[in-house]
């Protein structure tokens, strides 16, 4: 049985290093106490649920969002999030190897799926809310039916932790990467491995697939994003850009911007056709580890080492908010169907929904 070392949660987080360049850590303590002193300012914010509008919101400015709830704490840190097709329910992925299926009203524990033996990094939820894939610090990807909680397929073809899985939005194929920086496609209906790709230089961290269903994106600790072909695996274009690792990726429902969080605290915007670089957005005091994008694709966010979840206007680049409440590192963000809540975990241990 193969075995490779496993780090501590808090090396998990932090950048692995491109194998041609090592640079260190730097100014961590300030983002501490720049974090502490944003939660001092906003922790008076309210923790129960505000009436939901009775009549939807029809144009932009979308909501700024504002603290509304939080789900219960769970026994370690929340390494990933995803909120169903419904929106009635949410995924949540721990360093423990837990994985928690949420009602998002209730705040209620609805399952327990229990099977990967090291932290679950990865989660997808399929768009016919049936299927939750998982990935793990195990290098295994499992396949469970979301409804009942049962597993239907684990998957062993990666030799190190996986960091990404992400299902097409079809639901007949998804992607993962690892550790190694091996990337591969899977048939969803058969779970037969249908390509191995190894174009990275470093981890990969994050994957997007665009609507279309034909090409997808992957970022990497190797400091760059590629776009590849769904079907064949052939590299299509390479995005350079960020001086540090690039750690989170999304793509807008209509397939034309990707946007990218890096260690070197920017967010940048992308032309996913043309893979030019539209904006560079600063305002985190410490590495971006997690980005979104709403459903309407007007807004994005971030979440940073600095604690703090920030809201852009994805057309101008302008802040609109910033959202201040974890105690810890923000690790992973996703909006609700209708983009009226935004949902964020952290190593403090939570989870919170965002009005």
């Amino acid at each position: 049985m193969l075995t490779w070392a496993q780090p501590t949660e808090e090396a998990e987080i932090l950048p692995r290093r491109s194998r041609r360049h090592r640079s260190p850590l730097v100014m961590f303590g300030i983002g501490v106490l720049i974090g502490l002193a944003l939660g001092a300012y906003y922790y008076g914010l309210p923790f129960a649920i505000s009436p939901k509008p009775v009549e939807p919101q029809e144009a932009f400015p979308e909501p700024d969002f504002s603290l509304t709830n939080f789900l219960g704490q769970v026994s370690d840190t929340i390494w990933a999030v995803a909120v169903s097709p419904n929106g009635q329910t949410l995924v949540s992925g721990s360093y423990d190897s837990d994985i928690k299926l949420w009602d998002i009203y209730s705040g209620k524990v609805l399952r327990s799926f229990s099977g990967h033996s090291d932290a679950i990094r990865a989660v997808a939820i399929s768009p016919d809310n049936q299927t939750l894939v998982s990935g793990g610090g195990d290098g295994k990807i499992k396949i469970w039916n979301l409804q009942t909680g049962e597993l239907r397929g684990t998957l062993s073809g990666h030799l190190s932790p996986i960091w990404t899985v992400a299902i097409s939005p079809d639901g007949n194929r998804f992607v993962s990467g690892d550790y190694s920086g091996t990337v591969k496609i899977w048939d969803l209906q058969t779970y037969d491995l249908q390509q191995t790709i190894a174009g990275h230089s470093g981890t990969v961290w994050s994957a997007a697939i665009a609507p279309d269903n034909r090409t997808f994106a992957t970022s990497s600790s190797d400091k760059s994003i590629k776009i590849w072909d769904l079907q064949t695996g052939k590299e299509l274009r390479t995005l350079k850009g960020h001086s540090n690792a690039v750690r989170s990726i999304d793509l807008s429902p209509n397939g034309k911007t990707l946007i990218s969080g890096s260690w070197d605290q920017t967010v940048k915007i992308w032309d996913y056709q043309t893979g030019e670089l539209s904006q560079t957005l600063s305002g985190h005091s410490e590495q971006v580890v997690t980005v979104a994008i709403s459903p309407s694709g007007k807004t994005a966010a971030s979440g940073s080492l600095d604690k703090t979840v920030r809201v852009w206007n994805l057309q101008t680049g302008e802040l609109v908010n910033t959202l201040a409440g974890h105690s810890d590192w923000v690790i992973s963000l996703d909006f609700s169907p209708d983009g009226k809540t935004l949902i964020s975990s952290s190593k403090d241990r939570t989870i919170r929904l965002w009005q």
